[in-house]
């Protein structure tokens, strides 16, 4: 058990160091930030396994607020390394910690009488409230990986990006695994709350990153050209097009997509997209990524943000934004929202009340069909 825990902690440094290094990445300064979480949960759930917390009083409750960060910095992570916006509403995730932090803060307040009086006690026999925070850290964990897992699916399929840049099963298998880890440790927990404070959750924490370890890093130097981790200049290093049939190319995608308007369709998929051009999906996805700088589903909701651009400017206030999100192809009002605004840093309805104050100031009417 000690190497397990101290296997996981020496490895949760070396890729938070790593990833900081690579913080240009998408999402690797959050993944740096979330692996040193990480490591001091399984820090302080070591203590607790072997008794030393007694020598540390003042680090004995830390390790609550640190459990309940990882679910939520885990799923911001996912959505920074994909490039979905990160939402308002993802905010409801840091309740659990901010309320697990608010509460502790008599304990940290506390002589170190006290707090050893109470840290032998829970050694004991583990205090109930121990046991709602713990269960409480636990379940915000699952709801917001889970959440996360599944909205990365959705996105994925929505946006042809699952096959495109080819995610292994091993990379599919992991994101499902610390749900899984966390499930058994609950269950078993759930007949001897004790167990609680055996180091369980902090083992299944190490056994957790040092999979992720050989995931993300496998993939990266071993299929790097396909993998989502790199950035659009880095992939397709082997076997790459010639550079002036990718600028042909280019142009053929850049006319369709202007003439024939395709994106404008929901479910328009990058298939769809490399038949009409005459070309393979690899080929239309490296292309894409040489000429345009961007993804296909980046590309893609570039030229329906255009779209909706214009229609804000067309359209008068009878017209929601909802009507806009879908007259341009997207599939909700939410993620029309978070393309929206990564793009021109407003929501849409804030675009458009700019738009009508710059008319009101200027003299030309603001309701009616906009010129």
């Amino acid at each position: 058990m000690d190497f397990i825990h101290g296997a996981g902690i020496a490895q949760c440094i070396l890729l938070a160091v790593y990833f900081l290094h690579k913080r240009k990445e998408p999402g690797n300064l959050l993944e740096s930030v979330l692996l040193l979480i990480v490591a001091a949960t399984i820090g302080i759930g070591y203590l607790y396994a072997t008794g030393l917390v007694l020598k540390w009083p003042h680090l004995g409750r830390f390790g609550f607020t640190f459990m309940s960060l990882i679910g939520p910095l885990f799923a911001l992570s996912m959505k920074a390394r994909e490039s979905r916006g990160i939402q308002k509403w993802d905010s409801l995730w840091f309740i659990v910690p901010l309320g697990v932090t608010v509460y502790l803060i008599p304990f940290h307040l506390s002589s170190v009488d006290e707090k050893m009086r109470y840290l032998r006690e829970d050694l004991v026999e583990i205090h109930l409230d121990c046991v709602i925070i713990l269960y409480l850290a636990l379940f915000n964990n699952l709801f917001s990986m889970g959440h996360s897992m599944l909205s990365m699916y959705r996105w994925e399929k929505t946006s042809s990006n699952f096959s495109n840049i080819g995610i292994s099963m091993g990379a599919r298998a992991y994101y499902w695994i610390p749900i899984s880890f966390l499930l058994i440790a609950a269950s078993y927990s759930a007949f001897d709350p004790n167990v609680l404070n055996s180091g369980l959750f902090s083992a299944a924490g190490s056994l957790i990153v040092l999979l992720r370890a050989y995931v993300l890093l496998y993939n990266r130097e071993t299929s790097g050209e396909n993998h989502a981790m790199y950035p659009p200049e880095l992939r397709y290093r082997k076997n790459l097009l010639p550079e002036d049939l990718v600028q042909q190319k280019g142009q053929t995608i850049s006319e369709y997509l202007d003439e024939e308007s395709p994106f404008l369709e929901p479910d328009f998929q990058l298939p769809q997209l490399a038949k009409a051009v005459n070309l393979n999906t690899v080929q239309a996805s490296q292309i894409i990524n040489r000429y345009f700088k961007c993804s296909f589903i980046q590309l893609i909701q570039k030229r329906r943000v255009e779209h909706a651009v214009d229609l804000l400017r067309q359209r008068d206030e009878s017209f929601s934004i909802l009507d806009i999100a879908m007259e341009s192809g997207f599939n909700s009002k939410s993620s029309f929202n978070a393309s929206f605004r990564r793009i021109h840093g407003q929501s849409p309805s804030e675009y458009r009340r700019s738009k009508q104050n710059d008319m009101t100031d200027s003299g030309r009417p603001v309701r009616g069909t906009l010129e």
